[in-house]
């Protein structure tokens, strides 16, 4: 009988192993682009090259849609620049779901633009959010904001925009310049969503399984254990 309690606690553990597992372990792994318009590489898509400012006083931002479910990786942004003619400094980016209230930040200083045309997408500042270990579900709305430093100034910098649905449009929102809806203009952007932090409806029922047995064989393992007292 005591070989048997001994057998019922081995397969409790290993049951609740399993379920652990299933749970840690996600079915999949991978970190998308939200926006299925926008190309992973090439060209950044403009209305002719046109843009607006990043100076002092301007609070820059886009609205946009979820389409993934999961943590958000990254953002980059189609903003273009040169360092000529700047002052010190650079521009805040900020997440936000309600509006002034900050779910992540970064900086990032005017020395650090690339090109004053934007080319392609692989010149586009590209800002780590992953840290923050801000969750996103599919239809929720965000907004993407710049503020510039106070006193910074960069005649050549700005943020790249297009017309909605010209060539291509962004996931549901606009650009709004200091609060205010730009109406069917969007600024050039792009989103990553982890979706490990999601397991697949497999992988729940598979979990939920191996809890159902580590249960019935604990509540076994006791049943025996009373019999021997």
């Amino acid at each position: 009988m005591f070989w048997g309690v001994r057998v019922g606690v081995v397969k409790a553990v290993a049951a609740l192993s399993v379920a652990g597992a299933l749970v840690a372990g996600p079915a999949y792994a991978a970190i998308q682009l939200d926006q299925a318009s926008v190309p992973e590489t090439g060209p950044v898509l403009t209305i002719g090259g046109g843009g607006t400012a990043l100076s002092e006083g301007y609070v820059l931002g886009q609205s946009f849609t979820v389409g993934l479910t999961g943590k958000l990786a990254r953002i980059d942004l189609a903003v273009f620049g040169t360092t000529y003619d700047s002052t010190p400094g650079g521009y805040t980016l900020s997440l936000e779901q309600t509006p002034g209230v900050a779910l992540a930040s970064t900086h990032f200083d005017f020395a650090d633009l690339v090109d004053p045309f934007l080319k392609d997408w692989s010149q586009a500042p590209s800002f780590d959010l992953s840290a923050a270990n801000v969750d996103v579900t599919a239809g929720e709305i965000y907004r993407i904001v710049l503020t510039v430093d106070p006193g910074a100034y960069a005649h050549f910098a700005g943020w790249f925009e297009t017309a909605d649905n010209v060539p291509f449009a962004y996931a549901g929102g606009n650009a709004f310049i200091n609060g205010f809806t730009v109406e069917r203009i969007d600024y050039g952007f792009r989103t990553y969503v982890d979706t490990a932090a999601v397991p697949e409806p497999g992988t729940w029922a598979l979990a939920i399984l191996g809890f159902g047995l580590a249960g019935a064989a604990l509540r076994r393992s006791q049943a025996l254990a009373q019999v021997l007292d």
